[in-house]
């Protein structure tokens, strides 16, 4: 999990030194996303919560930010979905 944690740490300091960039805040959600998936596997809906949480706030700041952002609009979906459906921490 430590790779993991470190690439999102990566992300998040591309991101806060560009806010603006579309391309790094996708990448950012997407690593995110699969934090959450990995979580969620593992049993931990508390951490898995988090992470789909943060990610779908990315995902929506995006939308509204960069509405012709490729891909974006299917992988908020997406996200919506699994997050629906995915168990609350008690």
């Amino acid at each position: 999990m430590g790779e993991i944690a470190l690439a999102i740490e990566r992300r998040r300091a591309l991101v806060r030194l560009d806010p603006g960039n579309a391309r790094w805040q996708d990448s950012l959600a997407a690593s995110l996303a699969t934090l959450a998936e990995i979580e969620q596997s593992r049993g931990n809906p508390a951490a898995a919560a988090r992470a789909f949480d943060e990610a779908l706030a990315l995902r929506r700041e995006l939308a509204r930010s960069s509405p012709d952002f490729a891909g974006n609009r299917s992988a908020l979906l997406a996200l919506e979905s699994s997050r629906s459906t995915a168990p609350r921490p008690p």
